[in-house]
């Protein structure tokens, strides 16, 4: 920026600028549609559970009719057993369950927190709610009760799990952007732009700037005409005082402007291009935001912005700011990767120590096969499904945030 004839130069701060807005674009792009990709595997796994829990409904019905046979007829129904058995594997890999089994072998089965799904002949549906992310537990009565905070295992708790995690990592990303387009200004000439802005985004308009200075106005008609702040001022007591000034107030026009980050900045435009602004404190500059926008979505180049006009005299008095912003920007970016191979190596080590367990459990359990079916086995089996379904949790969870750690 310090070559004012460096067409290159030039050309290279725009094209970084699109860059980066397409960057952040195409990465938008990636985790909606990942988020699309979980609410499609949702579905399929509610109606996977859907399908099982009525199997084992009518596997109960089957089993009474078979038991009656069995005494009547000396016809066993094992294969019976069997088959009941294999669907509720399938069932806690999906969401972790609690099986009591009655003297003749129908089961009931219910969510761990006591959400009941097949009891008797009856099973319950489970329903997805794909706008707001709940798994919804539907009673016969035709009410819903949201069991998303307490189904603590299996894949539709992994799969609710990651959808937090990408959506945590959206508004990240979001918020990346936004504070771009609220932070970085472009230096001007006076034939680019007649508007100024305060440099130093606040977080509240009303509160005290913790400082004193002072804004001079030049070139006008009754000018220069000094205007005073004290540590106590806000930012919004200076657009008052500027707007009231009967003078000030002909020739410049201040309004506060929000930031797509929830932050305020002080806009001033000067009823002629030629007129100009010092602040004492250098946080006053004619200049023009690099980003237009309030998200992602929108985020652009802003239009207005003539490259050619670019104020090089200025560029030394922006470095401070533009390192400022940068950094910032830089700090929130770096955080979301960080998060995101965070959260992955802590369900990879937790994954580690389930699996383990699960595989001890496994063992015990097939020690135990073919010699007594007791207390302690049955046990065992609640005890590897609940292991079974965690270890399917975290391992769906790894797989997700793997993809997502690929893209940024």
């Amino acid at each position: 920026m310090k070559e004012p004839t460096n067409e290159g130069a030039r050309s290279e701060l725009i094209n970084s600028a699109q860059s980066l807005v397409s960057y952040l674009k195409d990465r938008r792009r990636d985790m909606d549609r990942i988020m699309a990709g979980t609410d499609y595997d949702m579905r399929q796994y509610i109606n996977k559970i859907n399908t099982l829990t009525k199997k084992i409904a009518q596997i109960n019905q089957e089993i009474l009719v078979g038991y009656a046979q069995t005494y009547a007829r000396g016809r066993d129904y094992k294969n019976l057993l069997d088959e009941r058995d294999r669907y509720l594997r399938e069932l806690s890999e999906l969401i972790n369950i609690r099986v009591q089994e009655d003297e003749i072998g129908r089961v009931r089965v219910e969510t761990d927190k006591g959400f009941v799904l097949v009891e008797d002949r009856y099973n319950w549906e489970l329903r997805y709610d794909s706008a707001n992310k709940r798994v919804l537990w539907k009673s016969k009565d035709g009410s819903e009760v949201d069991i998303s905070s307490i189904i603590s295992g299996g894949r539709v708790r992994g799969l609710l799990d990651f959808q937090a995690d990408l959506s945590s990592y959206i508004n990240q990303l979001e918020t990346l952007a936004k504070r771009l387009i609220s932070d970085i200004k472009l230096p001007l000439n006076s034939q680019a732009t007649s508007n100024w802005y305060w440099l130093k985004n606040v977080s509240d308009p009303n509160a005290s700037l913790g400082f004193s200075g002072s804004i001079t106005f030049s070139g006008f008609p009754g000018g220069p005409i000094t205007l005073s702040y004290s540590s106590t001022d806000s930012l919004n007591s200076i657009i008052n005082a500027i707007n009231t000034d009967p003078t000030l107030s002909v020739n410049f026009t201040a309004s506060l402007i929000t930031n797509p980050d929830g932050t305020y900045t002080m806009k001033i435009t000067a009823l002629n291009s030629s007129y100009t602004i010092e602040d004492s404190n250098g946080l006053v500059h004619r200049s023009e935001p690099l980003f237009v926008g309030n998200g992602i979505s929108n985020m652009a180049i802003n239009p207005g912005i003539n490259i050619q006009n670019l104020d090089y005299e200025k560029a030394d008095e922006f470095m401070d700011f533009s390192r400022g912003w940068w950094e910032g920007s830089k700090g929130v970016y770096n955080s979301l990767v960080d998060s995101i191979a965070s959260r992955q190596k802590d369900l990879k080590t937790k994954y580690d120590i389930e699996n383990a367990l699960l595989s001890s459990i496994n063992a015990k359990l097939q020690e135990m096969q073919g010699v007594s079916v007791d207390n302690e086995f049955m046990e065992l089996m609640k005890l590897q499904r609940s292991y079974e379904a965690l270890a399917r949790a975290l391992n769906t969870m790894d797989e997700m945030l793997q993809a997502t750690l690929n893209m940024v």
